[in-house]
C-alpha cells in the first residue's frame, strides 16, 4: 500500500520495482566483491542504500533481505576478529547473549568477543586499528572497526561482587571453560567459533531447549 501510494498507481509501483530489482542486480558483484575484501564502510554504506530504496517503495521483504546483508557485513567484522586471533595462536570465541539469540533465532546485532589472548597481546594483533580501552582492568578492550566497536575481553577469573554486578578483582586465564564459569545463567554460557563450532560445557543448548533458567 505504501509502495501504491508513493509511486502514484499499480503500473508505476511495478515499473519502479522492476528498475530497483534491476540496480539490485547491477550492484550485486560490488556487493559480493567488497565483502570478500572484509572493506565493511562501503560494503555497509551500499548495502543501507539497497536497503532504504527497498523501504522507500514498500518492498519491505527486499528491505528485510537487505537488512540482512547488513548483518552479514557485522558478522564479517566479527569474523576478521576472530580469525586473526587463531591464525596467531589464540583462542577466540563469540559468547553470551548472542550466541544464545542465534540458537533461538532471535537476530543480534550485539557481539561480544572472548579470548585467551592478554589486553597488551590483543592491542599488539590489532596495533593497526584504533583501539580503546573499555575496561582494560577487566581484560576488556573495543576495536573500532569501520567507526564500529567490538568488545573483546581476555578469559578471566572473577573475584568477590560486592556491588552484584562488578567483580572486585579479576585474574587472567588461558582456560575457556574457567571463564565461561563464571557467568551468570548457563544459557549465556554458550560459546562459538568458526574453529570449533557451538562450545557447550554447562548444558545451555538443552535448557534453552527446555526453556529452563
Amino acid at each position: 500500500e505504501k509502495g501504491l501510494l508513493y509511486c502514484g498507481g499499480k503500473e508505476k509501483y511495478i515499473e519502479v520495482l522492476k528498475l530497483s530489482c534491476d540496480t539490485i542486480k547491477d550492484n550485486q558483484e560490488q556487493v559480493e566483491e567488497l565483502f570478500q575484501q572484509n572493506n565493511w564502510e562501503e560494503y555497509t554504506i551500499m548495502v543501507h542504500g539497497i536497503k532504504s530504496s527497498m523501504l522507500s517503495i514498500g518492498a519491505v521483504k527486499l528491505s528485510g533481505l537487505a537488512k540482512q546483508l547488513e548483518m552479514a557485513g557485522k558478522e564479517g567484522k566479527i569474523n576478521y576478529i576472530l580469525e586473526t586471533f587463531w591464525q596467531n595462536g589464540f583462542e577466540a570465541y563469540c559468547v553470551g547473549g548472542s550466541i544464545r539469540d542465534s540458537v533461538m533465532g532471535i537476530p543480534t546485532g550485539d557481539w561480544d568477543i572472548t579470548t585467551s589472548a592478554l589486553p597488551e597481546e590483543t592491542k599488539e594483533l590489532f596495533k593497526s586499528e584504533k583501539i580503546i580501552d573499555t575496561g582494560i582492568k577487566h581484560g576488556t578492550v573495543s576495536i573500532i572497526k569501520d567507526h564500529e566497536a567490538i568488545e573483546v575481553t581476555t578469559f578471566r577469573i572473577d573475584g568477590q561482587y560486592s556491588d552484584n554486578r562488578h567483580p572486585e578483582n579479576v585474574s587472567f586465564t588461558r582456560n575457556l571453560n574457567e571463564d565461561l564459569k563464571r557467568r551468570d545463567f548457563t544459557v549465556n554460557t554458550l560459546a562459538y567459533s568458526e574453529k570449533t563450532g557451538l562450545v557447550d560445557f554447562h548444558n545451555g543448548l538443552s535448557d534453552i531447549e527446555n526453556k529452563t533458567i
